[in-house]
């Protein structure tokens, strides 16, 4: 997870610096590798039988269903959505995310002989 987390914050911060070309394809990037990173948590969690499953995977659609909709506006030109949620709302969402729901994820792992796979958040 941590490894996943980092690399997201390095997207994050490079798309902060892109210009329009590499933004509109960073975006598209960013939601790919978010997708790929909450199936991925979402597995552990079922292994594992975590208690919050169904919360966190609903915060999980939720904010694949905004991205997806904020990369859609991105893709017809409309950058400066994309880059202020990138540049606010994103960094904001994942620090909380990563603090609360993912450390919680992590201790439960850690408990359920998984910790290895979960890392620490």
């Amino acid at each position: 997870m941590d490894q996943d987390h980092l690399a997201l914050h390095q997207l994050l911060d490079a798309l902060q610096q892109a210009d329009k070309a590499a933004f509109k394809s960073g975006f598209a990037e960013l939601i790919e590798l978010t997708a790929r990173h909450f199936a991925e948590e979402e597995l552990l969690m079922d292994q594992s039988g975590f208690p919050a499953t169904a919360e966190h995977k609903s915060e999980h659609a939720r904010l694949l269903s905004e991205m997806r909709q904020i990369g859609q506006r991105v893709a017809e030109g409309k950058q400066m959505l994309g880059r202020g949620y990138v540049q606010d709302r994103l960094p904001q969402w994942l620090k909380l995310h990563v603090s609360s729901v993912d450390s919680s994820l992590v201790a439960h792992l850690q408990k359920s002989g998984l910790g290895d796979a979960g890392g620490s958040s």
